[in-house]
């Protein structure tokens, strides 16, 4: 289990993206786009890219969305 601040789970997931899915290649952190910012920008083994977002839970937790285009 990981734990800490936002930006230390962004450090730790951006560090260490197998903890995501084997193989998974953080391309960019912090990405702007025109619809706003992508937390982790990545690319996977078959080659789809993907964006990860933090999201607060309303428990006060933290969880992830991903997309993949």
């Amino acid at each position: 289990m990981l734990a800490g601040s936002e930006a230390d789970l962004q450090e730790a997931l951006a560090r260490n993206p197998d903890l995501i899915e084997p193989g998974l290649r953080i391309l960019n952190r912090e990405l702007l786009v025109d619809s706003g910012g992508i937390d982790l920008y990545a690319q996977d083994q078959q080659g789809q890219f993907g964006a990860l977002q933090r999201r607060p839970q309303r428990d006060g937790n933290l969880g992830w969305s991903s997309y993949t285009f």
